[in-house]
């Protein structure tokens, strides 16, 4: 066990369903919350009520951003479980106390945020496409790379368990506009659906992605 798990292992572990929410926007966190496994979605709610995904966030994730190192001191985004999912929740004192005294753990925690943050990049670029189907495609890929199952070490494979309606949330799409693009890439080989369960060719899609920019 690494001493940044076996620090943890110390606060509770809370248990969520899916569809409970875990954070809402403008409540104080009752500390610094580290995914131990499933899901999480992060979203906000718009002027006429409709929810803007933001992300879905998976194990080792910690939230809300900035609150441990003071940045912030209420939430900015709504948390809610995206399927049942496991959570430590860490007093915030405690949690900074631990990054200062262990460089190893502040070192695996800086990672993580690296690849956050360069996912968060990725998502950025999808929305940047100037087509719905370049979004689409990158948006895939995106959610590919962070909660999809990928088939063996070396496959170009990956499972996403995702809805037409939140694929189109992602993208400030219309479900109709998602729907159709889902179904062009289909038709051309790059994905295949299943049971609400989508295979992501990711070298097919990449290749693809890049012939359209």
């Amino acid at each position: 066990m690494s001493q940044f798990k076996e620090f943890l292992s110390q606060y509770p572990l809370e248990t969520f369903d899916k569809g409970q929410v875990i954070l809402l926007a403008g409540d104080t966190p009752r500390g610094v919350y580290i995914v131990e496994s499933g899901l999480v979605k992060t979203y906000t709610i718009s002027l006429n009520g409709n929810e803007c995904l933001m992300s879905i966030d998976g194990r080792e994730t910690q939230f809300p951003l900035g609150f441990a190192s003071g940045v912030i001191d209420k939430s900015n985004f709504y948390y809610e479980a995206y399927n049942r999912c496991r959570i430590r929740i860490v007093p915030k004192d405690d949690y900074s106390e631990h990054l200062r005294s262990d460089v190893d753990s502040l070192y695996a925690r800086h990672l993580r945020m690296t690849i956050q943050l360069m996912s968060m990049f990725e998502r950025i670029r999808a929305l940047e496409q100037p087509r719905a189907s370049g979004k689409v495609a990158r948006t895939l890929l995106y959610m590919a790379s962070r909660v999809g199952s990928v088939f063996g070490a070396q496959s170009n494979s990956t499972n996403l368990k995702i809805t037409q309606q939140e694929i189109a949330n992602l993208l400030g799409l219309s479900r109709e506009t998602a729907s159709a693009e889902l179904k062009n890439l289909e038709l051309k080989k790059l994905i295949r659906y299943s049971r609400k369960n989508y295979t992501i060719y990711t070298q097919k899609i990449e290749e693809y992605v890049e012939d359209q920019e």
